[in-house]
């Protein structure tokens, strides 16, 4: 994105590399070996797992009329056990993204979905 938003683009640059002078410019490609690789098999159903947990958080957030911004005190996910491998593989990025200070997950069989939430501001 840099030739088309140039200052956007540098500082998004910055705050990965600020400890570096280089400029996203003038930067080289990256090769693969310094490229983070996800840990473990990554498949759709994964990524289908973790955006349906992020967008019930968002229709949380907007249900209560917050910013997406707006720290969670506390997430409680319920899931079931067939799920529990996928929420322990993306529940860092979803504390991360959804900006959760506390969370408890908790497993049950007789949900009636993959998941349920509960948010507290």
């Amino acid at each position: 994105f840099a030739p088309v938003f140039p200052y956007i683009t540098e500082e998004v640059w910055s705050w990965r590399y600020q400890d570096k002078a280089s400029s996203v410019h003038v930067a080289s490609w990256p090769v693969i070996t310094e490229v983070e690789l996800p840990v473990g098999e990554a498949s759709p159903s994964l990524f289908l797992f973790a955006s349906d947990i992020m967008s019930k958080i968002r229709g949380e957030k907007t249900r209560h009329q917050k910013s997406m911004k707006e720290p969670i005190s506390v997430l409680d996910i319920t899931c079931s056990e067939t799920n529990a491998g996928y929420l322990n593989a993306i529940l860092d990025d979803i504390i991360l993204t959804g900006k959760v200070a506390d969370h408890q997950v908790h497993l049950s069989d007789s949900l009636e979905g993959d998941f349920e939430i509960r948010v507290e501001f």
